[in-house]
């Protein structure tokens, strides 16, 4: 387990504590099936050793700015290929052939660098190291456990909290709107 996360476990219990607390009535959190959820996640679902991957993609996403990207997308496919391959260091040539072998014809040029730029960014979702904790409390702040964590207010929960990593969301929250018909 990274320390991030064991140091991240205790102040989950705080909070989902706090969730049980305020609970009540048709809303009530299931306080065991929430604190069993991130007892998985804290041992399983959550790997915050990704390398250096992140800076790989960034690196990578460096190059393909607005501009470079909007440019090469003028020209022909087979040449948009070619010239995103030449300004690529060696670590990072893997994502180029990643891309084009679970998304292009190799019998058909069909590189798009706007796909490419895409493709990377959703990649780039799965390594983020950030873990958002949003919360009904404007009082909360898990900031300091880590650099790694980010706490967030938002004004539309009522109740709850949601932790947000990479493409995974664990919402324990209820929203105004939810009590309103």
């Amino acid at each position: 387990r990274h320390k991030v996360i064991a140091v991240l476990d205790v102040h989950l219990g705080v909070l989902v504590e706090k969730a049980r607390q305020t609970a009540h009535g048709a809303n009530q959190l299931d306080f065991l099936a929430v604190k069993g959820r991130f007892d998985t996640i804290s041992l399983e679902d959550v790997s915050m050793d990704f390398g250096d991957e992140d800076k790989i993609i960034d690196s990578i996403l460096e190059k393909l700015n607005f501009d470079n990207t909007y440019s090469l997308m003028l020209i022909d496919e087979k040449e948009q290929e070619e010239i995103v391959r030449s300004i690529l260091e060696e670590n990072e040539i893997p994502y180029l052939e990643r891309f084009e072998k679970e998304n292009c014809d190799s019998d058909v040029n069909n590189f798009k660098t706007g796909d490419f730029v895409y493709f990377l960014k959703l990649e780039r979702e799965k390594v983020d190291k950030t873990i958002v904790i949003t919360t009904s409390d404007k009082n909360d702040n898990f900031d300091y456990i880590s650099p790694n964590i980010k706490t967030v207010y938002d004004e539309k929960l009522c109740e709850g909290f949601m932790i947000s990593y990479g493409r995974e969301v664990i919402d324990y929250s209820v929203h105004y709107s939810d009590l309103v018909g």
